[in-house]
This record gives C-alpha cells, structure tokens and sequence, in this order.
C-alpha cells in the first residue's frame, strides 16, 4: 500500500471528548500524532455516537444502549473510513455486518478479563464491606453480561489493540490468535513532557511519597494505610501526596488512615493538567500499587517529574519499570522497604531520578503514533488483498 495515500482514521469515544478524562485523553492524543504523519482522524463522542446516552439512569441500559447506537451509527459510517478504532466493549456484532474493506479495531482501555482473576482488596469498614457483600451478586451478574459482551466485541474484530504485554498473554492463554492482537504502549506529548522540569532538581530536604491515580481498590486504595505507616515509621517526618482522588474529597480519604498518620497527608482530589508538574516538583519519588491498568498514565507523568516508581508487577506498569522496581501484587511490606530503601540512599535515589526522567522519554505519543500507522496500515492491507482475494 502506497505510504504516500491519505488514510481515513474514525476514534469512537464512549466518553465526553475532554483531555481530563483517561480514555478520552488517549484517542485525542494518538489522533493529533497521526494528523501528523498524514492520516486524516475524526474523533466522535458518546453523545454524538448516542445521542442522550447521558441521561440514561441504570449503568447497564447505558452499556446496552450504547453498543446499539454504536452499532447503527458506523452501519452508516464504517465505509467512509479505512480504519474504525472503537472501545473493545461496544460493538457485539458479527463483523459481517460492517463494510468488509475497512479495517474494524478494538481498542482495549482497560480488559476485564483481569477482573476474573485478580482479587482486589476490599474497601473501607465492616458495614461498608458487609454493603458491598450484599450487593456483590448483582454486579456478579452484571460482570457476566459485560464480559459476554466484550468478548462477542473481541472475536469479531479485526484487529485487538492493547497497551502491555500481560493483556496480550491474558487474551492469548483464552485462545484467542496471537497474530490479531497487537501491543502498542501509549505515550506522552513532547509539549507535556517539556512541562515537566528537564533536568531532575535535589530532592527535597523533606521527604515526599506521590501518588497519581484515583482513591479506589483497584488502585490499591487500602493499602495505603499499612504502606504510610511502615514508610513514616523507618523514615520520621516522610510525607504523602495523592493526587487525583477524584470522587472522594479530603476527609473522605483520610478517614481511610488512622489519625496519628493524616498530618502527613496531602489529599487532591482534582487538579488541573498544567497543575501536576507543579505538584510533583517537590516529591522525591512515586508509588503505584494498582493491581491492574491498561498502561498507567500515572506512573509515566510521575517518571517525567524524575520520580522514580515503585509498584505492582500487575499488567500495565512494568511496560514501564524494570524489575527492581515492581514487587508482588499486595505485598505491601516489600513496597514499602523499597521506598524505603530510596529514601534513605541519597546517591541511589538521584540517579534514579535521573533515569526516570530519561525512561519517560521512551514513550512519546509520536513513537507510538508511528507504531500504531505501520500495524493498522499493514493489517489493512492484508485485510484487503483477502478480500479482494
């Protein structure tokens, strides 16, 4: 296929089209690079793909709905394009019912499929985890659709886009054909990583933990109280930033740790993009401790601030970490002994501030712009010598 043709890209969001927003913030950013390279990329939103979908009041009619929309909506737009990227849990529809000579890829944000195995911790006191208790065989129930439904999307795909190699073994090991699924790590901009402090400043005289991600059990959200008390203990006077609670405010997060320990804890629920260098400026390393991601944007902006990362050998952060700093999913002791061990090294922990801001620079949007146009121009060239046949 000739380099040199204009090829027609169509980003399919389930969300609002907002750059604060994870999901989101991946398709505008890979298409923006892809402009570049000579693609020509349409982002749609939900609304414009389902008009309404904002209103729908049951989380499970949403999904529904949504993948009907869906459906419709690129019944009538699929041919106008040679590549449709859409969320691997919304088209559950047999591929023959989309024009045959346009690549249909499903982007995987996030795979449930890790949900089945991995337990996450469970969350708050005794009366929130007997509510969870009661209502966990209704979301048994309607994990078991969605994951129904997400698989349907997954098999009639042509193409599975995921963002670490633990996705691709998780979806190989349930038999799905290795050559159809692709890993492509994502990125960060060069305007985004020039935000950031190029040269690693000192540490800071005050030792600082920082953690980018939302306050939940999957983000390992409860084992922040043993991590903080085991750090502070061997280092007095360290202290905790967590950036990015999200729906839980200040006190609602520090009631999750006993009271000796919220002093030292600095709680943001929400900041702006152009905020967070400032915010991790005078932190000296991270941690991540979520028991699985797609990628972890979180952990790639805090090595762009020089903060080396310490955090769980779960999918998505060791595309990132070497193994020195990943330890076993909920193994909260070793975690903190290798924060600690940083911490009180002060040679060690400035040359691994040095490589964090190095390593982040391995992953630009524009690398993985230019990987994601070579696989889906070479997978739509082969998908239309077959069908030309």
């Amino acid at each position: 296929m000739d380099d040199l043709i204009v090829m027609k890209a169509l980003f399919c969001s389930s969300h609002p089209l907002d750059s604060r927003l994870g999901a989101p913030k991946i398709l505008i950013e890979v298409a923006a690079e892809m402009d570049r390279l000579g693609w020509h990329c349409t982002l749609v939103s939900d609304e414009e793909i389902c008009p309404g979908v904002g209103r729908y009041p049951n989380n499970a009619r949403r999904l529904v709905a949504f993948a009907n929309s869906m459906g419709a909506y690129l019944d009538r737009r699929a041919r106008e394009f040679d590549v449709v990227d859409y969320d691997h849990r919304f088209l559950p529809f047999p591929r023959a019912r989309f024009h045959p000579s346009t690549l249909m890829v499903a982007r995987v944000p996030l795979l449930l499929h890790h949900a089945e195995r991995i337990r996450l911790p469970p969350m708050g006191g005794i009366r929130q985890r007997m509510k969870s208790q009661l209502a966990r065989p209704i979301r048994l129930l309607q994990m078991k659709y969605e994951f129904r439904r997400i698989v349907r999307t997954l098999r009639n795909a042509d193409l599975i886009n995921v963002s670490n190699d633990y996705d691709r073994t998780e979806l190989v090991t349930r038999n799905f054909d290795p050559d159809d699924v692709t890993v492509i790590p994502l990125g960060i901009t060069d305007d985004r990583l020039a935000a950031f402090a190029a040269d690693p400043p000192p540490a800071p005289i005050t030792p600082r933990v920082a953690f980018v991600g939302t306050f939940d059990a999957r983000k390992g959200a409860p084992d922040f109280p043993e991590l903080v008390r085991s750090v502070v203990t061997a280092i007095p006077g360290c202290k905790f930033r967590l950036l990015g609670s999200q729906y839980r405010g200040v006190e609602e997060v520090l009631r999750f740790f006993p009271r000796a320990l919220r002093r030292g804890i600095e709680v943001h629920p929400r900041f702006e993009p152009a905020e967070l260098p400032g915010l991790l400026s005078d932190c000296s390393l991270g941690v991540f401790p979520s028991y699985y991601e797609s990628f972890g944007f979180g952990v790639l902006e805090m090595l762009a601030a020089s903060l080396p990362v310490v955090a769980y050998d779960s999918p998505g952060p060791p595309m990132m970490l070497p193994r020195e700093y990943l330890v076993a999913r909920g193994d909260v002791p070793d975690l903190a002994a290798r924060v600690v061990a940083l911490l009180k090294s002060p040679r060690k922990l400035a040359d691994a501030r040095v490589w964090a801001r190095r390593r982040a620079k391995d992953f630009r949007w524009e690398v993985a712009a230019q990987r994601t146009s070579d696989v889906y121009r070479e997978r739509l060239a082969a998908l239309r010598r077959l069908s030309t046949g």
